[in-house]
């Protein structure tokens, strides 16, 4: 379900904006309940560690705090990395400046401008489809990085979070025995650290990983090889993968059951 959420400091504009967005919601017969319309920021972020679903966020730039929709932004991407942003300003010299502050909102709407309604409602329908579109949430996970990436296409610093899916895994390791720090190795050659232990990681994707050896987890979709004599895996990327002593026998059953 995909939550809408308006901050606009001026009561009566909060109140104009809440009914627009209301009416365009149900002229269009969507599931997207308003989930909270408030002048005060504080208030946005209290409610979104309790969000567990991806929210529609109409902001206004200038909220007479020290909280403006900069800032604001920051901290629902920290909570809602999808979120759906979507700056409203009377100042049409701001979309520069939003640029510049990182925030890259889906759209930019100046108050009073002769589409303004349209851009509303535009707005609404393109969350609303790509929401909808998007691969079903149980699937996926986030995490937080415990060290950067800087690659030649990317970078991510230290704190960021980053969507990734289960499917994608390839294997996870730990750096260090009895390490809280592990690797997520994906697919697509992608590594990504994180604070977490393997046990904990275990448990998590239970139903898609298992234990090859006390430092590494396998996805079991992504064997293709078992040599028992060697205490290998092959994975689907070429990679052999060690098996401990004691997770031998698991994987001579699991060869078995899959021929």
């Amino acid at each position: 379900m995909l939550r809408v959420f308006i901050c606009e400091d001026d009561e009566h504009q909060l109140k104009s904006l809440t009914e627009l967005v209301n009416s365009f919601i149900k002229e269009a017969g969507h599931e997207m309940p308003i989930a909270m319309n408030t002048q005060f920021p504080d208030e946005i972020i209290a409610i979104l560690p309790l969000q567990n679903t991806t929210g529609l966020y109409f902001l206004d730039i200038d909220l007479s705090c020290d909280i403006d929709a900069y800032k604001l932004s920051t901290v629902i991407r920290e909570h809602d990395p999808r979120a759906f942003i979507v700056i409203v300003t009377s100042r049409t010299d701001e979309q520069s400046a939003v640029l510049k502050h990182g925030v890259e909102p889906m759209d930019y709407i100046i108050k009073g401008a002769a589409d303004y309604d349209e851009s509303i409602k535009a707005c609404i329908e393109k969350a609303y489809s790509r929401h909808i579109t998007r691969i079903p949430l149980g699937d996926e996970f986030i995490i937080k990085l415990a060290v950067e990436i800087e690659a030649d296409s990317e970078y991510l610093s230290r704190g960021s979070r980053v969507h990734l899916n289960t499917a994608d895994i390839l294997c996870i390791e730990m750096k260090e025995i009895g390490s809280h720090y592990i690797t997520f190795h994906m697919r697509n050659g992608k590594h990504y650290v994180v604070r977490k232990t393997l046990k904990a990681a275990e448990q998590e994707f239970s139903s898609t990983v298992t234990r090859c050896h006390k430092s590494c987890l396998v996805n079991k979709n992504d064997i293709v090889a078992v040599d028992r004599a060697g205490r290998k895996l092959t994975l689907t990327n070429g990679q052999n993968v060690y098996v401990g002593r004691d997770y031998v026998n698991e994987f001579i059953a699991f060869e078995k059951s899959s021929k």
